[in-house]
């Protein structure tokens, strides 16, 4: 699977926000795949390449909202597909502090 260029990923993004807050607003999950399917990326079979295109655009969202005076989306939202509270930002954030 090729990586997103960077047009691409940024493009991504800007449909992201707009789902992430759907999903906020009526209180709902969708899992990794559900999610790149809404934007379009994942057309039908799930490939591994796509969680982490996925992870490149959430990302980029959170990196952008980190630089706005707005509140970051809710991306606990957004689920793995064999648990339904997957917590993609919280686990970004703890391999952050690991690292530091």
């Amino acid at each position: 699977m090729d990586r997103l260029s960077g047009h691409r990923a940024l493009h991504l993004a800007t449909h992201a926000v707009p789902i992430l807050k759907h999903l906020s607003m009526t209180n709902a999950t969708m899992t990794f795949k559900e999610f790149g399917q809404a934007l379009g990326l994942v057309h039908q079979a799930w490939k591994s390449g796509h969680h982490e295109q996925i992870t490149t655009v959430l990302n980029i969202v959170r990196t952008t909202f980190d630089h706005l005076d707005a509140p970051q989306p809710e991306y606990h939202r957004i689920t793995y597909s064999d648990q339904q509270d997957g917590h993609w930002y919280r686990k970004q954030r703890v391999a952050e502090r690991n690292t530091q």
